[in-house]
């Protein structure tokens, strides 16, 4: 989404920040390539509907539902 990383700025500021007092490190980074969104669908026709079993090349992953959790069923993160 053009213009993400931008917007969403004091968002990723304010987890840093926080991450930072924390666990008490100096420095944390964050990925330019992040945040990224990811829109699921069962609807017919949809392309997305899930992502494969994969590992984050990161110390740590934030998920941030983008609905309420009424208007869908399913979804979830699984550690393995």
């Amino acid at each position: 989404i053009p213009g993400l990383y931008e917007a969403s700025r004091p968002i990723t500021s304010f987890i840093k920040r926080t991450i930072e007092q924390v666990y008490g490190v100096d420095t944390v980074r964050i990925d330019r390539n992040q945040p990224h969104v990811l829109k699921y669908s069962t609807e017919e026709g949809s392309n997305h509907t899930g992502v494969e079993l994969h590992h984050d090349k990161c110390d740590l992953t934030a998920n941030i539902m983008l609905s309420r959790s009424q208007s869908y069923s399913g979804g979830g993160t699984y550690f393995p």
